[in-house]
């Protein structure tokens, strides 16, 4: 097909009213909506690009076996024991304690005060296990929560339960932690000379977290069904990487479009018409 051609028009032709009529027209302006709808696309692009690691899931493995758990761990880990301190030492509430801050529900009972290092029964790794300060037996009651706050961030979480000889059933203690879950299964992992039976809990996660909490279930009034926290293993990550908050990424990204489409609103405002005499 030939391209047309002089089909344009002379501007030396034209009328001069029609000159100054065409440029006393304002500019057509492009819709509120179109521009808004184009610069969320670029917006939602420059945010996914800009903080990838907000929209990631964590993945998060739970453990009912020590030596699996040990296994698959992502690094070095630490062990806290409860053995370089004395019996009868006390951890109170909101006090670190080697990088870790413990919390409880335990003085919901009347004649409890507070998480104590005992060696009153047989655990894990002798001599020493973490108990609560009840003045009689150093036992976790069934229905006690135990939250642990860290100092830094953590990849990998396991701890020992030992309970009383046939206390404990499937599912009586869960451990949460880095967007997972494990509950125990109704096996002990061992049984100690004294009866105690042993379960293993771990969490490992591709992300840092930074608590956790171990929930027994049951009721805290009965005394008969207790039992003990031991060996705290942990893992710190390689290249800790501080995950920017959800809400922050949020925030950002609206003040970005508003900002961005105030600036695209006035870039197209009509301009002041020009009069030609």
């Amino acid at each position: 097909m030939t391209r047309r051609i002089d089909m344009r028009t002379d501007r030396a032709t034209l009328p001069q009213s029609c000159l100054v009529r065409r440029r006393l027209q304002a500019p057509r302006m492009p819709s509120l909506h179109k521009i808004l709808g184009r610069q969320v696309l670029v917006t939602m692009i420059g945010l996914a690009l800009l903080f990838p690691s907000a929209s990631v899931q964590a993945v998060t493995l739970g453990f009912t076996d020590s030596t699996a758990f040990q296994a698959a761990l992502p690094g070095p880990s630490a062990v806290i024991n409860f053995d370089n301190v004395n019996a009868d030492t006390p951890i109170p509430d909101g006090i670190p304690f080697q990088g870790i801050t413990f919390s409880s529900n335990v003085d919901n009972v009347l004649g409890r005060s507070g998480l104590i290092v005992s060696a009153e029964f047989l655990t894990t790794s002798p001599l020493n296990f973490l108990g609560v300060d009840d003045g009689f037996s150093h036992e976790f009651l069934f229905g006690d929560e135990l939250t642990l706050d860290f100092s830094v961030s953590f990849q990998a979480l396991g701890l020992s339960i030992i309970a009383g000889p046939g206390a404990t059933l499937p599912n009586d203690f869960l451990l949460t932690g880095g967007g997972g879950s494990v509950f125990n299964v109704g096996r002990p992992e061992q049984t100690l000379s004294d009866g105690g039976e042993v379960f293993f809990l771990g969490l490992i996660s591709d992300q840092a977290f930074n608590s956790a909490q171990l929930i027994s279930f049951g009721n805290q009034q009965d005394t008969s069904l207790g039992f003990n926290v031991d060996d705290i293993t942990t893992v710190t990550p390689a290249n800790p990487a501080a995950v920017p908050e959800p809400s922050t990424v949020l925030l950002f990204g609206t003040g970005l479009l508003i900002l961005a489409g105030i600036t695209r609103w006035k870039k197209a405002a009509p301009q002041p018409a020009q009069e030609t005499a």
